[in-house]
C-alpha cells in the first residue's frame, strides 16, 4: 500500500532511548509495540504522535526520538510531512 515504515527492535534487558535518523521531516505513529499491556508487557509506549526534528543523524536530515522497550519491538508508521 505503499507505507513507509520503521521496526525497531532491542534484544538487550534494558529500555533505551535512541535517536534515529531518517530521510524525511514528518509526523510518524507507533503502530506496534511488544510492550503493550495487552500482550502481558509493561506498558512502556513512545508519545503520539512522534515528530522528526532537523538534526541530522547517520546520514539522514532528520532525526526522531524513540523509547525502546526491554527485549522488544516498536513498528512505526510515517503518516504525513511537515
Amino acid at each position: 500500500e505503499g507505507k513507509e515504515l520503521i521496526v525497531l527492535l532491542n534484544f538487550t534487558p534494558v529500555r533505551r532511548s535512541y535517536e534515529i535518523g531518517v530521510r524525511e521531516r514528518g509526523v510518524y505513529l507507533e503502530v506496534f509495540n511488544s510492550d503493550n499491556e495487552e500482550y502481558g508487557g509493561g506498558g512502556l509506549r513512545n508519545a503520539q504522535p512522534l515528530r522528526t526534528f532537523g538534526r541530522p543523524n547517520r546520514g539522514r536530515l532528520y532525526s526522531l526520538a524513540v523509547e525502546l522497550p526491554p527485549l522488544g519491538a516498536v513498528i512505526l508508521e510515517k503518516k504525513e510531512t511537515k
